[in-house]
């Protein structure tokens, strides 16, 4: 339902002319101004199709014919103004008559929902909700665009709330006291005001203008957000490097104490161990404190010298609490009382330590660098040592190598997992994936939630499995560079040479339809029927067809094989079952015949590449799991080990 109730005409004033050749604004600031006396309420004038925006549901208009519309020099065939949508209201500009039509846009009936007008409210409220917000503009977020008009900015209320007003349509400055109108955003889960929105100054608040910094890094990390300030450290990593196009970069500095502060998207640039002043205004992000998004820094005179260690101990070498760099080696371990511990720090000393860098292997071991391609080869299991295997499992990318290092993803179905698992004998102590740092995937123990990427993480036992868990819309891989393993022979109870361990024996038997080739194909009836179709003691086995879905049971056919038959639509075919009554069966061999559709054997994908199987167990179970086929699996033989 969409009814005129606000008629106003703009045609021919001061700013604008009307002909038959459609609608002349020569005066568009002035003819805007015009437009928000006449409504009482704010617009912004667009004269591209390409900036509207759907998402705000704001109120966009379009000329409803052919003719076009003089802007300046330029002649458009579309023209719209963005009216913020208070109340359910729209409004249209005609191009022939020059007139604004204010609509009704609800249905019939519907109520129009109030629109929201605190700070605190806005911050939980639905996306597409219109906002009135009254507040303070504390800091600038992105400066006006002249281009484009529009600017990024902060305001906060009375009780301290705040809230991001992004691609506004309204130039303020810091202090401006301003109405905000418009719709309900988000960016990374985290309400704001979406682009589109105007703002109506309503004063200043001087107190604003006199801006007083924290210059400690220890005080700005405990700072509210929006506090100013104006710190020096040192550059100890750089999070995202230059842009040349925006002219910032994401870095973290440390103070001489080794306290380290992020900044986020700075105007300028800088390298690791120059000294720098980072000018800003604190925020908060993803729960870790950052100076926010167009902040400054200052190059200072000189570089980093280091000055202040750490206390080197029995695992790291003394380090620059700044930047990190190691001053000389790490303490030998000392067994006083040849308990097999250190005495300074308990560790084992039988533990092993063995690293490896992902690109110094890949030369060594002829990896290829990716191409991004389907064919690319995947390399997904490799020792670092004749003890430590790491196994890698994962979608269609997974595995792959490239320059940066070795990438594992987050994003592929399934999602990306890495093993490291120790030989028998030998456990695991501790385990230190190296990855890239920034816009990357998290690394989690299996279960955990914490990310554990450039840790040294203790663990128990002969494997460790980790899962590559998403980090953000951005962080979709996780791309390592080097792992760290240490581990400890497992001790065989004092010293003492274990018991040699009872040698099993085998007896091998063989399970092969007695069907001759005269005979008249048959079926397994469900029973058992080792000694009906097989010639095997029923005290020693029991064989059993289950049908399952297919219509039919296990077939035996006259050529002596045994045939399984398949479900297309369930996968749910025939199983094999071979028991033993006594003992177990270690391991199978199978013999097929030429058809081998899907199978599985004890719930494990089988291949008809592979005739032997490892079972320990007392059941052996082959299925056949085929769909959109119905092809058989045909078995000639199968030899059955069995230990007792």
């Amino acid at each position: 339902v969409q009814t005129a109730i606000q008629t106003i005409s703009l045609a021919g004033n001061e700013h604008s002319s009307l002909d038959s050749t459609g609608l002349t604004i020569s005066d568009p600031v002035g003819f805007k101004d015009a437009l928000v006396e006449s409504l009482g309420k704010d617009v912004a004038l667009s004269d591209e199709q390409d900036k509207k925006d759907d998402n705000l549901e704001t109120i966009c208009f379009f000329a409803q014919n052919e003719t076009n519309t003089l802007i300046g020099d330029k002649k458009y065939n579309f023209f719209e103004y963005h009216i913020p949508n208070i109340n359910g209201k729209k409004a249209a500009v005609n191009l022939i008559t020059g007139e604004v039509n204010v609509l009704e846009s609800t249905a019939a009936g519907e109520d129009i929902p109030d629109p929201i007008t605190t700070i605190e409210e806005a911050l939980s409220a639905k996306k597409g909700l219109t906002a009135i917000l009254d507040g303070t503009v504390v800091r600038i977020s992105d400066e006006w665009n002249d281009t484009d008009k529009y600017m990024s900015f902060i305001i906060e209320d009375e009780t301290g709330k705040s809230i991001e007003v992004y691609k506004c349509n309204t130039l303020v400055e810091v202090g401006d006291i301003v109405t905000v109108t418009g719709k309900i955003g988000q960016y990374n889960s985290k309400n704001q005001i979406a682009a589109g929105s105007t703002a109506k100054i309503n004063g200043h608040d001087t107190s604003k203008d006199e801006i007083v910094y924290i210059t400690s890094i220890v005080e700005a990390l405990a700072a509210a957000d929006n506090t100013h300030v104006k710190v020096i450290g040192t550059v100890v990593s750089i999070e995202t490097a230059y842009n040349s196009q925006y002219e910032n970069i994401s870095l973290t500095i440390a103070d001489e104490q080794g306290n380290r502060l992020p900044a986020y998207r700075v105007k300028g640039n800088a390298e690791i161990n120059n000294i720098v002043e980072i000018t800003g205004q604190m925020t908060t992000y993803k729960g870790n404190r950052q100076v926010a998004e167009g902040g400054t820094l200052e190059l200072k005179e000189g570089t980093h010298t280091c000055s202040n260690f750490t206390e080197a101990d029995c695992d790291n070498a003394a380090k620059c609490v700044v930047c990190g760099k190691e001053n000389g080696t790490k303490l030998e371990h000392i067994d006083g009382d040849s308990d097999g511990f250190c005495d300074a720090c308990e560790a084992n000393m039988n533990t092993i330590t063995v690293s490896v860098v992902i690109s110094d292997y890949a030369t060594k071991n002829g990896w290829e660098l990716a191409k991004n391609e389907s064919t690319d080869i995947k390399y997904r299991d490799f020792n670092i040592d004749d003890n430590i295997n790491i196994t890698a499992n994962g979608g269609a990318n997974t595995g792959k190598y490239y320059s940066d290092g070795w990438r594992l993803y987050a994003s592929d179905t399934p999602a990306a997992t890495v093993k490291v698992t120790a030989k028998e004998g030998y456990e695991l102590s501790s385990i230190q994936i190296n990855a890239l740092t920034g816009e990357y995937a998290d690394l989690l123990i299996e279960n955990g939630t914490s990310n554990v990427a450039n840790q040294e993480v203790e663990v128990t036992g002969s494997s460790v499995l980790f899962n590559v868990s998403k980090n953000g819309s951005n962080g979709k891989r996780l791309v390592v560079t080097s792992i760290t393993v240490k581990y400890i022979e497992v001790e065989n109870g004092g010293g003492e040479t274990p018991d040699e361990p009872e040698q099993k024996v085998e007896t091998p038997y063989t399970v092969k339809s007695n069907l001759s080739s005269t005979a008249t194909a048959v079926n397994l009836t469900g029973n058992n029927d080792a000694n009906k179709y097989y010639d095997l003691d029923t005290s020693l086995f029991e064989i059993k067809g289950i049908k399952n879905s297919p219509q039919q049971n296990v077939g035996l056919n006259k050529d002596g094989t045994t045939r399984l038959y398949a479900d297309k639509n369930t996968g749910d075919g025939n199983t094999f079952s071979i028991k033993v009554l006594s003992g177990k069966i270690s391991r199978i061999e199978i013999e097929f015949s030429t058809t081998v559709g899907s199978f599985t054997v004890n719930g494990d994908t089988g291949s008809n590449k592979t005739s032997e199987y490892s079972i320990d167990s007392d059941t052996v179970l082959i299925q056949n799991v085929q769909t959109e086929t119905t092809t058989q699996v045909h078995i000639k033989s199968i030899i059955v080990y069995v230990v007792n």
